[in-house]
């Protein structure tokens, strides 16, 4: 009997996504590295200053979920709400949502490569808190794995509007993201950068952007494990859509 127990052990604790394990490889998972998707929830509100006097307010909430038994198919789902002056209203309204699947493909020792599909929905309520247009994202990244524990992640994300309402603008927008890890000495600190080049084929311009995540793991919070960050970000350009931006927020990991 004690033999069946020990084996049917074995067999469920087989079946734990490794990769969404919080402490994988012996080091907790503070969601910075794309092969290492965890479990997740996410509150954040973002603050952007856009051209011409103009601004966008951004409350959101996000969801992932592994959802594969091997941990690297993982389902997320958006919520945002947002603000804007540009149409002279104010107060939050809901934008649009977004559904998403993410696998990853490969993982050595070396690289691994992570592929996202996802939807971006017409749901905005107002014409400027959306695009009008049900819009595919799909994203490669190559990570490397670099000596030291660094992370080296550029990333092509390309976005296609589907179908959606014929006045609207169609949406072609092509990002290249540089997306890099160093590795720190505090544990309990992470910091990444995005530096980032933007074609908008649509609209026949480009752009440049940068942004810089600064997070803390707190401790247990939730049955996971908490963290606050902050991310402000810029643009140049003078096809940018906006001038800098701020981001502040509150993740559970691992839950």
């Amino acid at each position: 009997m004690k033999v069946q127990v020990a084996t049917l052990a074995l067999f469920v604790s087989s079946l734990v996504p490794a990769l969404a394990d919080d402490n994988a490889g012996g080091q907790t998972n503070n969601g910075t590295d794309p092969t290492r998707p965890p479990k997740m929830i996410a509150v954040s509100y973002g603050y952007t200053e856009l051209r011409n006097g103009f601004r966008q307010d951004l409350l959101e909430v996000l969801y992932q979920q592994p959802i594969s038994a091997d941990g690297r198919t993982v389902a997320k789902v958006e919520l945002p709400m947002v603000s804007t002056d540009v149409r002279g209203r104010s107060g939050f309204d809901l934008g649009d949502i977004t559904l998403g699947l993410q696998r990853v493909a490969v993982v050595t020792p070396q690289y691994g490569l992570v592929y996202k599909a996802e939807m971006v929905l017409n749901t905005a309520n107002h014409i400027e808190q959306g695009t009008g247009k049900n819009v595919l994202k799909a994203t490669a990244i190559y990570a490397k794995f670099l000596p030291g524990g660094a992370i080296f992640a550029p990333a092509i994300v390309h976005n296609e509007s589907l179908w959606g309402e014929s006045g609207r603008a169609h949406v072609r927008l092509t990002t290249l993201d540089f997306y890099y890890v160093p590795k720190l000495g505090d544990p309990k600190t992470f910091v990444t950068f995005d530096p980032n080049v933007n074609f908008d084929w649509e609209g026949d311009k480009t752009y440049f952007g940068l942004a810089v995540t600064v997070g803390r793991a707190i401790g247990p919070a939730f049955g996971g494990n908490g963290q606050v960050y902050v991310k402000p970000s810029i643009l140049a350009g003078s096809d940018r859509p906006g001038n800098w931006g701020l981001e502040v927020g509150f993740k559970v990991l691992g839950f």
